[in-house]
């Protein structure tokens, strides 16, 4: 005999919207990994801060979360200046007194043999793959830990652990 599972209403608030209302920023979030994230976290109902460079893709992420009902507002940010984090963190507590999860996401890279890689854009891989990260925390850590409360991910290539054909 199949037994059939039944889920009450009162059950249902644990299994959907498990980041309702939580204040997500997500780095990178125009396009990939970053994009999906920020969907599903508005799905799952996040408010979600799009933060990317790319002001078209961030928008576009922007507008299918309101499309489907979500919240979320695009902030364009080089996450490898500091001074673009400190006002980007400035204007999240501005417009919402806290930040729950932050989500490190941005990333860049070069392709080609190495020996052709211009030095500059090796940096800026590093600038924004690495430094912008600990960037990111050093912004981020101080309101988390005022509220005694949040999350910080960080999202890295496989590439750091393994060379890959024509990436540097």
């Amino acid at each position: 005999m199949e037994r059939k599972q039944t889920i009450d209403s009162s059950q249902l608030n644990f299994y959907t919207m498990k980041f309702k209302d939580k204040i997500t920023l997500i780095t990178g979030a125009a396009s990939g990994i970053g994009k999906a994230a920020a969907l599903a976290f508005a799905k799952e109902g996040a408010i979600v801060i799009v933060s990317d460079m790319n002001e078209e893709g961030g928008n576009e992420t922007v507008a299918q979360i309101k499309a489907n009902n979500g919240q979320a507002i695009f902030i364009k940010t080089n996450v490898a200046k500091y001074n673009e984090v400190e006002n980007l963190m400035q204007q999240i507590v501005a417009q919402f007194g806290r930040l729950d999860i932050a989500i490190n996401n941005a990333g860049i890279n070069i392709t080609g043999p190495l020996e052709s890689a211009k030095m500059s854009d090796i940096k800026d891989v590093f600038d924004t793959n690495f430094f912008s990260h600990l960037n990111m925390i050093q912004n981020i850590l101080p309101h988390m830990r005022s509220k005694k409360s949040g999350l910080i991910i960080n999202v890295t290539s496989i590439a750091g652990y393994l060379g890959l054909p024509f990436w540097g």
